[in-house]
């Protein structure tokens, strides 16, 4: 990870009131407050650009001193450790070590180059406004997104602004992090109209979604299945007569792997780039901005929607190609669903034998048996909470897909199946928009028995 100024100050090649010197000021000022935030000092620290490669380097001079005798390990360094780096070092000589970035953290070296593009606005503000005023109006907006390519930091494309087809129960709160995090979003009023607070943080509320396509330069399509994304995409007024080159539509619903190829080649011959995005954290994670995110698609295009991926979620990983990410969303729910059926079973086994089910779960959280399932779902089965955060409907969806795609593999499985069958007895109970939590209601059902004692 390094920051590169020649990179850097390329972008900036066409404002005439950033200078190299500003983006170095800028830089230098920034990396010193971390630097006092880490070592409680910067005073016998450099910040430096280096004149071959244009790279940001960091140094640290510390004095040697006897073993025993550092009284400040911000300011000296005991002789025994600094023999491990230098053995020709001795008491009263200076060791200058370079202070990576890795050593402050992805989110802080985040941190600085937003700084640096906060003081590109600042300081064009007008020459922007002339540069886009026909894309924002008569208000300068604006956030500055940023790419990783090759461990080099580039500052990219001013204005990021995306569209944000499906506000419901995970899209929402999406959407407003996305909001927080500075970006103008615009949503499509086809199916329901705007939730009233995205509209009143600044979001644009139009007809359809090629209209949405039209005015974005990012796409994001958040609804519960496969045939509904086609529609969004395909269907009349739809995403794809809108979009073209140095677009891209980001798919981050849970649908079919296969359908989801031949949606990416429909759109990838607009011109716009095409990811698949499903997440996994359910509407916690959604609010809290702490979803996992699994990406099908380009490099290219990835990289170019990562700060947008930050803005949602923690664990953010490029799968594969396009279909990748479907198909590790399919094998995460796989996963979610065999945990849910095993936590459901133990504490319907517990309970059944006369053992009070709150307190086998707080013993099995300290032991191998623990897991987020037993900590987040066990409680609500115990509580008898199953208000949705993912309705049993989608997870039943899910498992379609997987049981689908099994077919196609010519590949058996069976507790996947048998998971699918105890939420079809949900849905007999009329459960179909219970939280998938209340799997453990069909087990009831099949044994007469609650372990909340309401049967």
């Amino acid at each position: 990870m390094n920051i590169n100024l020649v990179d850097s100050f390329q972008e900036f090649k066409d404002f005439k009131n950033i200078d190299r010197p500003t983006v170095i000021s800028v830089l230098e000022e920034v990396f010193r407050s971390m630097l006092r935030k880490k070592y409680g000092t910067d005073e016998n620290c450099d910040v430096i650009v280096n004149p071959d490669s244009g790279d940001l380097e960091i140094y640290r001079t510390r004095t040697v001193m006897e073993d025993g005798f550092s009284e400040d390990d911000a300011l000296e360094i005991e002789l025994t450790e600094v023999k491990q780096y230098d053995p020709e070092l001795e008491v009263g000589d200076e060791y200058i070590e370079q202070i990576t970035l890795e050593s402050f953290g992805r989110r802080a070296v985040l941190a600085a180059r937003q700084t640096l593009v906060s003081k590109v606005l600042e300081l064009e503000k007008d020459e922007i406004f002339k540069k886009y005023k026909d894309r924002v109006g008569d208000i300068v907006t604006g956030e500055v997104y940023q790419v990783w390519k090759k461990e080099t930091l580039i500052l990219h494309i001013l204005m990021a602004k995306i569209g944000f087809i499906g506000t419901g129960i995970m899209g929402k709160p999406m959407a407003q992090n996305l909001q927080k995090a500075g970006h103008s979003l615009f949503v499509s009023t086809h199916h329901d109209a705007a939730p009233a607070d995205l509209i009143d943080a600044g979001a644009v509320a139009l007809a359809n979604p090629k209209e949405v396509a039209q005015e974005a330069e990012f796409i994001i399509v958040m609804v519960p299945d496969t045939p509904q994304v086609e529609a969004v995409l395909f269907g009349e007024n739809g995403v794809a007569e809108g979009v073209g080159p140095n677009k891209i539509v980001i798919d981050m619903s849970s649908i079919s792997p296969t359908a989801t190829k031949a949606f990416a080649e429909k759109i990838k011959a607009t011109g716009a780039a095409y990811l698949d995005a499903p997440v996994s954290g359910g509407e916690v994670g959604a609010k809290a901005a702490t979803l996992s995110i699994m990406v099908g698609g380009c490099p290219k295009a990835f990289e170019r929607t990562l700060p947008l991926f930050e803005a949602m979620g923690k664990n953010i990983t490029r799968v594969g190609g396009n279909g990748d990410g479907q198909t590790a969303k399919v094998a995460n729910q796989i996963i979610v669903a065999l945990n849910i059926q095993a936590v459901s079973e133990a504490l319907l086994f517990a309970a059944k034998n006369g053992a009070d089910p709150a307190k086998v779960r707080e013993a099995l959280m300290g032991g191998f048996a623990s897991s987020k399932i037993l900590e987040v779902h066990a409680e609500r089965m115990i509580k008898g909470t199953f208000d949705p955060g993912f309705r049993i409907n989608l997870h039943q969806k899910d498992l379609n897909l997987a049981l689908q795609g099994a077919k196609e593999l010519g590949i058996n499985l069976p507790n996947t199946s048998n998971a699918q069958q105890v939420f079809n007895t949900c849905q007999a109970l009329g459960g179909g928009n219970w939280d998938h939590s209340a799997l453990i209601k069909g087990l009831e059902h099949m044994a007469n028995f609650s372990i909340r004692g309401d049967k």
